[in-house]
């Protein structure tokens, strides 16, 4: 039997014994007991919540001027992950822009024809609508 079932019985039985204070004082250590168990579960869901996102953020490693999730080869918005925590894919156009639908930021990253990877240069960031700067 939980805090609230206990306090209910107890609310019953001093009903039945006809003291109005004691019936006060009951009511409202029941509702100090409702509150304090929402209060747990607000805090159990909190946990989850920050939980999840440092499971997130493990699985995130950042190579410039993108993060990547493990086993993810789509690259995820850089200002998103950094500012909301929100792993957002990018949009690749070629020939080498990478759009984040969400925040409208848009990185140039040029590719070096000659390789397979991303040439080492910094990337030029432009804000689509707003424009942004990392």
């Amino acid at each position: 039997m939980g805090l609230v079932d206990t306090v209910k019985d107890m609310v019953v039985l001093v009903q039945k014994a006809d003291n109005v204070e004691l019936l006060k004082q009951v009511l409202a250590l029941q509702n100090d007991a409702l509150r304090t168990t929402q209060e747990v579960q607000q805090l159990k869901d909190r946990i989850r919540e920050l939980e999840g996102l440092l499971a997130a953020s493990k699985a995130m490693t950042f190579r410039a001027p993108f993060y990547f999730a493990t086993d993810d080869p789509v690259a995820f918005c850089p200002r998103c992950w950094e500012k909301d925590h929100k792993a957002l894919h990018l949009l690749h156009t070629p020939p080498n822009y990478y759009e984040c639908h969400s925040c409208k930021t848009t990185i140039r990253w040029p590719h070096d024809n000659s390789s397979s990877g991303f040439v080492s240069s910094e990337p030029r960031v432009f804000g689509g609508r707003n424009r942004r700067a990392f």
